[in-house]
């Protein structure tokens, strides 16, 4: 079985019958795999999305991870450039694939990655299509500019401006007002959750204290226009605050928050990570008045992703993850739990020979070198070895899991010593944004591989 990305950089204003892009990349892969007689999984169709991005930040990543957990044989691309535009982002994933016994098709390059030579010819395609991308990044950079320099706005109007039928801003009377309002609230010590809530009842379009503190942020109100490459253009339209305006609203600093003691309940704290930009996740709280509820939350200001979920449901999630790991014997996790080192060396042995095995099996241009009588031959003691590795895996003496620590006076040194344990299994926790296609993720210690949680418990969210 194998499945079938298809991918569109910018749709734009192409929505009319003549964009056909998504549907003929679609076309143009089933056609390949009718031909072999191909069975199709999955269909990822990813619009406005553009090939430099990370693959763990595009829906690439559900494809690559159906390879790895083995229930998809490859991903099927029209075109090398429809997988990415970036040469290390690109090989890493490749090597993902390779690492299962996968294949990446692009069915009309003419490329397989289980062909002889297809590395080669992947690291030139892919550096082509990367210098193609930093290009067209130049070309815009310089037609930005050239159009500021004409009073043309190209970036989405702030909050207080439209455009007029030249593209160029203009103040927006009622909105401009509202803008006044809120510099000078904030000037005069308003605090950013007192100013969102102030601006919902003013029918506002901010409804987050981060989106709020981009606003006061903005330059674009001081009548500057930022274009790529960070270039300011000064006196590029009319400005909605003066220069001190600007400066006194954003000199106010918020009151340092009030410890409430909750973040201490958080059983996972530093194991998790945001998926976007792969920082460490923060722990803090939200809710209303007396009512604080702890949270991870992804603090990072340059993150697109900034995903966030409460510390219970997560908790809840990954908790549940290893205990039923641990009910299915999963060896990696029960390893990690008893921290024998013999079966942590037995499971090595297995993967290393389970590696070399794969490797021998699946190189071709070995294969016509050798002939089939003598490839055969050379199969035969790589297929030993694994069944060696398992049988000594199999042969070690049953392990018991150690006794869970027992509730005593001291609240908090228990709730240590189940996080001093789940340190000892969980390697990390990666969180994803709400459209994800998991939003949770766990690699237990030992292991390299990301296993998804299927199902968060049901329980509020921030």
């Amino acid at each position: 079985m194998y499945d079938i990305y298809v991918r569109v950089s910018q749709v734009g204003d192409r929505e009319t019958e003549s964009f056909g892009s998504p549907e003929v990349q679609e076309a143009a892969c089933r056609r390949v795999a009718d031909h072999r007689g191909w069975e199709i999984g999955e269909v990822v169709e990813e619009l406005d999305v553009s090939g430099g991005r990370a693959v763990r930040d595009r829906r690439l990543e559900t494809l690559v991870l159906r390879c790895e957990r083995g229930e998809s044989e490859g991903i099927l691309v029209r075109h090398l450039d429809r997988f990415g535009r970036d040469l290390i982002e690109g090989a890493l994933a490749l090597r993902r694939l390779a690492s299962v016994g996968s294949r990446l098709v692009a069915v009309e390059d003419g490329f397989d990655s289980s062909s002889p030579g297809s590395r080669l010819v992947f690291d030139l395609r892919m550096a082509i299509a990367e210098d193609y991308i930093r290009r067209s990044k130049e070309h815009r950079r310089i037609g930005q500019e050239r159009a500021a320099e004409r009073g043309i706005y190209t970036a989405k109007p702030p909050f207080g401006y439209v455009r007029d039928e030249a593209k160029r801003l203009v103040v927006n009377e009622r909105e401009a007002l509202v803008v006044h309002e809120l510099f000078a609230r904030r000037a005069q010590g308003m605090s950013l959750s007192d100013l969102v809530r102030w601006l919902r009842d003013e029918h506002a379009i901010v409804r987050s204290r981060p989106g709020l503190r981009n606003v006061i942020m903005n330059r674009a109100y001081l009548g500057e226009c930022v274009l790529l490459g960070r270039k300011v253009m000064l006196n590029h339209h009319e400005p909605l605050v003066t220069p001190s305006e600007f400066e006194a609203a954003n000199a106010v600093k918020n009151p340092r928050p009030r410890r409430t003691g909750r973040t201490r309940d958080v059983m996972l704290k530093g194991l998790v990570f945001c998926a976007s930009c792969r920082r460490r996740a923060s722990v803090g709280v939200y809710g209303r008045g007396e009512i604080k509820n702890p949270l991870y939350t992804c603090t990072n200001p340059t993150c697109t992703g900034r995903a966030a979920m409460s510390a219970r449901r997560l908790d809840g999630a990954v908790i549940a993850a290893l205990n039923r790991a641990i009910s299915a014997d999963d060896q990696d996790v029960i390893a990690a739990v008893t921290s024998d080192a013999l079966h942590r060396k037995a499971l090595a042995d297995i993967a290393d020979a389970e590696t070399t095995l794969a490797e021998y099996r699946d190189n071709v241009e070995l294969q016509r070198l050798l002939g089939i009588a003598d490839w055969t031959a050379g199969l035969e003691p790589r297929k030993a070895a694994v069944r060696t590795a398992r049988a000594a895996l199999a042969a070690l003496p049953p392990r018991e899991l150690p006794a869970p620590p027992t509730l005593g006076d001291d609240v908090e040194a228990f709730k240590d010593e189940w996080r001093r344990r789940y340190r000892e299994v969980i390697a990390e926790v990666q969180l994803s944004a709400r459209d994800a296609a998991h939003r949770l993720q766990v690699r237990w210690v030992g292991t390299d591989i990301l296993i998804p949680i299927p199902h968060v418990p049901p329980g509020r969210t921030p």
